[in-house]
């Protein structure tokens, strides 16, 4: 298991987790984003993929999609909802993803979809040079942040 602060409070919630983030069409949650994603991406990074209910919806439009999840509870439900073979999990996180990097694949899209906040400055530098790294010269970079108060528990 990857020991990350970035991923703090998440394995306790796992659970429920899996049922709340499923319970949104991808449509939904990212409404006001969805013109700006590459309309066919090859290959997608999704960092922090949580449910890989992201991810899933990668995969079926036929991206190769590989989802990083450090948290296990997270991790092993994901794989259980997700089961498409379009999907390849690693057991990482910002800001290294040394098992990402040696699979030498530089991505269209990298996805990290309410991870950033749960970095700290210094994290966040490392993680750039780090997504840099991984992405194709085409490559289309997407972050989201949550916005308010930081739940009890979570870094």
């Amino acid at each position: 298991m990857v020991k990350l602060a970035s991923n703090v409070g998440y394995e306790e919630e796992a659970p429920d987790l899996l049922v709340r983030f499923e319970a949104s069409s991808f449509e939904d949650k990212h409404d006001l984003i969805l013109s700006l994603i590459p309309a066919v991406p090859h290959f997608v990074l999704d960092v922090g993929a949580g449910t890989g209910h992201d991810a899933a919806w990668f995969a079926e439009r036929g991206a190769q999609v590989v989802a990083v999840e450090p948290t296990n509870s997270l991790r092993a439900g994901a794989q259980r909802l997700q089961p498409s073979a379009r999907i390849s999990w690693l057991d990482e996180g910002l800001p290294d993803l040394a098992q990402t990097r040696e699979l030498g694949i530089r991505f269209d899209l990298v996805w990290a979809c309410a991870v950033w906040m749960h970095l700290d400055c210094s994290e966040r530098e490392a993680a750039l040079d780090t997504l840099a790294a991984v992405s194709a010269p085409h490559c289309v970079l997407m972050i989201s942040l949550r916005h308010g108060p930081v739940p009890e528990g979570r870094r």
